[in-house]
């Protein structure tokens, strides 16, 4: 995560151990994480309620609604970028495993 270029978004860490580093971030409404490479498998769990606007590589934009307590899946290897497209803070909770 420390690697990210983000924009009117942040993010704190929760823990760290050998198997798994988690992380908690919020995103301002039109804020958003540049294009990136993703380095971990990653769990999101989101806190709020969420809705993202994700280009991925080679794909069209895509939508992701989550409601709080909603979980996705992130695969390694995977490039994309992320946008707030909703009207409040998205929140959610990244859990990298190792």
């Amino acid at each position: 995560m420390k690697s990210f270029h983000f924009h009117e978004a942040a993010f704190g860490e929760l823990f760290e151990t050998s198997a798994a580093r988690g992380y908690l971030m919020t995103v301002a409404a039109g804020g958003r994480i540049e294009e990136h490479t993703e380095s971990y498998d990653r769990l999101l769990v989101a806190v709020s309620d969420v809705k993202l606007r994700e280009t991925s590589a080679g794909q069209d934009a895509s939508e992701l609604v989550m409601k709080a307590g909603d979980v996705r899946w992130a695969v390694r290897g995977s490039i994309h970028a992320v946008t707030n497209a909703g009207t409040a803070p998205a929140t959610f909770i990244t859990l990298e495993l190792n």
